[in-house]
């Protein structure tokens, strides 16, 4: 599973932007994911399917890693806010922005996290 993960992240976030491929990313995190049913894989593969365009699918892998009883995870509650900025519906993207702000509140964010942060008030045509 570590390196299925490993590859995907890798296609996800690959410092030379010619190499990323989020349809690969994709697949290798589907994989992971039937390997381990774990909200760690769930995590990946919504960041994978949200960078492939897959807004729905982008949903419900976040929902799954955010099941009750996990821990909250900032950047599936972005990914979730952006998904629903680009399906259109706004008020579930502000919910859900809102969330990771007030997590964001409590946890210093990396430079991922703040990125998706932005990432979703722009869909939002939000500004700090």
């Amino acid at each position: 599973v570590g390196v299925l993960h490993n590859l995907a992240l890798l296609l996800i976030s690959c410092p030379d932007e010619r190499l990323r491929d989020y349809e690969k990313a994709v697949t290798y995190a589907e994989r992971a994911v039937r390997r381990r049913d774990h909200p760690d894989q769930w995590e990946l593969l919504s960041l994978a399917r949200l960078r492939a365009g897959h807004h729905v699918a982008a949903i419900e892998a976040a929902e799954r890693a955010l099941a009750p009883g996990g821990r909250v995870r900032a950047d599936c509650l972005l990914v979730l806010a952006v998904s629903h900025a680009k399906l259109g519906h706004r008020d579930d993207a502000r919910e859900w922005l809102s969330k990771a702000v007030a997590w964001m509140a409590e946890h210093p964010p990396n430079e991922e996290i703040e990125s998706l942060r932005s990432e979703a008030e722009a869909a939002l045509g939000q500004e700090r």
